[in-house]
């Protein structure tokens, strides 16, 4: 315990992991101010948005009641019925949204979208596909049972769909990649500074010392995870807006099926550290083989970057451990990985583990 102390402290000597924590503490809260500052702006943007719809919905209907004053057509006419009454409860659901009233907003879209559907079958105009309103229509009558109102996946800041947010944005390749090369740094920068030279000649097996690396990195890995998990949990918490049960929030999987935000979190949380586990394994065994910075944080480069081309390519296995960079497509496209997912990526950390020590023990300095 005293050696991973003494590891950390290391760590910390080199700046760059409290930079790392600091600039990801600052990272989180700048998003969340901007999200704080978005609030009437959304509101604005679906007014907007519904007033672009009624307006077409408007062009349509006076061209029908032109084409009705030159004689009776039964399609012209049902269309026209429909359009009016699209019409009126698009002013509806503008006046629930102008009124902040999120219940009566939920209905009012439903009613907007089935009628558009409707109104879409009888070949009128509506700016919106009908699986797009089919998917919204779904999504509010669960919110409405669950008695949740509707976020916006970018800009909430209600806790769960905040940490959602989050967790998208930094535990992704770009995310990841940064943290590894901070990390992978302190190994190589031990070798090209002959610091590895003083450990070697300590009565200390080399096993024991691999050990001892893996672990001071994992508990910066995790200390870097508590933090993006503690600071988007306690800004919208504490400065958020939180309405019924937040932990319950239904997101889509890629199946459109449900998933409560608060079993997101969990999966999120366990393939994060399983994947940290398996990175810092994966940047050990580079570190101690190539010793030498930029040519290990190249090959950190090269092998991440293209472990995501191949996932993108379609091999996107549940052996590949690579699609677990995205933390957020890994739990909602691929849910039925969970959790023989995360423990194929033990399986992985392990065996780089064994292999970095098999690898290092007839080595020389």
């Amino acid at each position: 315990m005293k050696l991973i102390l003494f590891e950390l402290k290391k760590m910390i000597r080199t700046k760059g992991v409290p930079i790392l924590l600091l600039l990801t503490v600052l990272f989180i809260s700048g998003l969340f101010m901007r999200n704080v500052i978005q609030q009437d702006a959304l509101q604005t943007k679906k007014i907007e948005k519904f007033t672009k719809y009624r307006s077409n919905v408007i062009g349509q209907y006076q061209t029908d009641r032109e084409a009705l004053k030159k004689g009776p057509n039964a399609e012209i006419e049902a269309r026209f019925e429909v359009g009016g009454l699209l019409f009126d409860q698009l002013e509806k659901l503008i006046k629930a949204i102008e009124d902040k009233k999120w219940k009566k907003e939920l209905k009012s879209e439903i009613e907007v979208y089935q009628s558009a559907i409707h109104f879409k079958e009888l070949e009128g105009s509506f700016l919106l596909n009908d699986n797009d309103m089919q998917k919204a229509i779904k999504q509010n009558e669960e919110l409405l049972k669950r008695g949740l109102p509707k976020e916006d996946l970018d800009y909430s800041i209600q806790t769960t769909v905040f940490m959602k947010k989050i967790i998208s944005l930094l535990f992704n390749t770009a995310g990841i990649m940064i943290v590894l090369l901070v990390l992978a740094t302190l190994i190589t920068k031990e070798f090209e500074d002959h610091n590895m030279q003083l450990v070697y000649s300590l009565p200390i097996a080399r096993n024991k010392l691999i050990g001892i690396k893996f672990f001071s990195l994992l508990i910066v890995g995790l200390v870097w995870l508590s933090t993006i998990l503690l600071i988007s949990y306690a800004l919208p918490t504490l400065f958020g807006i939180n309405v019924g049960e937040i932990f319950t929030y239904p997101l889509f999987t890629k199946e459109e099926n449900f998933l409560d935000s608060g079993e997101y979190i969990i999966q999120a949380i366990i393939y994060s550290i399983s994947f940290i586990g398996f990175s810092i394994a994966t940047i050990l065994f580079l570190s101690f083989f190539i010793r030498n910075s930029i040519v290990n944080s190249l090959v950190i480069l090269i092998i991440f970057c293209g472990g995501l081309l191949v996932t993108n390519s379609g091999f996107n296995s549940i052996w590949n451990p690579f699609p677990y960079q995205n933390i957020d497509l890994a739990v909602l496209n691929t849910p039925d990985y969970y959790p023989f997912g995360a423990i194929v990526l033990i399986g992985f950390m392990i065996l780089l583990l064994l292999l970095t020590i098999l690898s290092n023990r007839k080595r020389g300095i």
